[in-house]
């Protein structure tokens, strides 16, 4: 799973760039609530499957309604 922020600047000493390509997402809110439901509700209902590509933790700005997502990668089956 990656943590990503955008960023337009070089990358500081330590950390990585990682560039990853265009992908349909799934995106649910409350990640630790989100990855109890995905496995065994959502992507057995779903008609997709994960594609090979990070899952992504997205923390919104302080005070959004919802703090953070969870990121699904997924392809139709």
């Amino acid at each position: 799973m990656a943590v990503s922020v955008r960023y337009d600047y070089e990358v500081p000493e330590g950390m990585e760039e990682i560039i990853i390509p265009p992908c349909t997402y799934a995106v649910f809110p409350n990640v630790v609530e989100a990855l109890n439901r995905l496995y065994s509700e959502w992507l057995p209902t779903s008609g997709c499957e994960l594609a090979n590509q990070p899952c992504i933790e997205n923390y919104l700005a302080p005070g959004s309604k919802i703090e953070q997502e969870l990121w699904v990668p997924i392809v139709k089956k």
